[in-house]
């Protein structure tokens, strides 16, 4: 009961998130009042309320099969085809030998969340909300979510748009078991549907055209093993130096170049991949993983996090039935030519 009150005295609050269109991310039933920039019962607007209107956005939205609110269900950015270098220098500071430097190359483009899922988003789906920070708000990213649920989600956005799903999924809410569709097993990126972002689809989004160890651009200087305050890091990442050990809302902090909030910090985020601990420094086009294994991917530091965590080549890992504070994810989908 406690938890659903938190969950709905959220929902109510404050409602603003500049996404470059400052949308009010309202679930369903609710709408965004202007003058106070809360969500509000659509059948109880006070004659003061002027309400937002949607759509006439230059970002691609997501229709949600009432308004359009692409608050709710997420705007999204292109990644075009391209091959990168994956992995960092063995001179780079702070670097882990599990970040083995190689090409790669992705031969389709494909589409990424502009922010990490929200907690309004996953409630729009899913039905619940499982973040332990449920009382930072709506825009807030959703967290305690472990990769079962998290692909689950991307199976009911498939749905809602009529698309094949990317992965077989038993059960309901943290009770959810998943594996990739069988028909994908040996190729994700030929899901017509929606999917986690693979290891390597992940970083070359967050470096977009460049190759600095963050996508600030500019240099960052941290000790490996202490939690320090570092300007040009906390321009773009809610991290232990600045997050006061919690989450905050998405898109607070600076986008990267290909337009993507909150690849550094706020919450990690889960790959499609199985975790391999060496890449070889080999060229590799398309990969997606080994076939199996025991932990998934898990990109981008958190706010509970050192600045090493927070790098492009940064990789750690989770057993995909892990729930953590400091965890949440961010959907993609291959595009296919028509």
């Amino acid at each position: 009961m406690l938890r659903t009150l938190l969950v709905f005295a959220s929902l109510a609050a404050a409602c603003r998130l500049d996404l470059a269109q400052a949308r009010c991310p309202c679930i369903s039933g609710w709408i965004c009042c202007e003058t106070s920039d809360r969500c509000v019962p659509a059948g109880e607007v006070p004659a003061s309320c002027n309400t937002r209107p949607v759509g006439g956005s230059s970002e691609r939205g997501r229709p949600d099969g009432e308004d359009g609110n692409i608050g709710r269900l997420g705007a999204w950015v292109t990644i075009s085809q391209r091959t990168f270098s994956m992995g960092s220098p063995s001179d780079e500071g702070c670097r882990d030998n599990n970040e083995d430097q190689h090409d790669v190359e992705l031969t389709r483009a494909f589409e990424m969340s502009k922010t990490e899922v929200t907690q309004t988003q996953f409630i729009e789906l899913m039905g619940y909300n499982p973040s332990h920070f449920a009382a930072c708000g709506p825009t807030c990213p959703v967290e305690q979510v472990s990769w079962f649920e998290a692909v689950a989600y991307c199976n009911e956005l498939s749905e809602r748009e009529d698309l094949p799903v990317c992965y077989d999924c038993t059960g309901s809410r943290d009770q959810v078991s998943c594996k990739t569709a069988s028909d994908y097993a040996n190729d994700i990126y030929a899901c017509k549907g929606y999917r986690l972002p693979t290891d390597s689809e992940w970083e070359a989004a967050y470096r977009g055209p460049l190759q600095t160890p963050y996508h600030s651009g500019t240099e960052v200087v941290l000790p490996c093993d202490q939690c320090t305050h570092d300007a040009a890091l906390s321009a773009i990442a809610w991290y232990c130096g600045n997050s006061g050990h919690e989450t905050h809302p998405a898109a607070t902090k600076s986008a990267n170049a290909e337009g993507l909030f909150d690849m550094s910090g706020n919450v990690f985020e889960w790959c499609h991949d199985w975790y391999a601990r060496r890449l070889g420094t080999a060229k590799q086009s398309d990969p997606m993983g080994p076939p199996s294994g025991s932990e998934r991917v898990v990109r981008g530091g958190s706010f509970a996090d050192l600045g090493r965590y927070l790098s492009a080549a940064n990789r750690f890992l989770l057993p995909p039935t892990e729930r953590r504070t400091w965890v949440g994810f961010r959907c993609a989908r291959t595009i296919h030519p028509q």
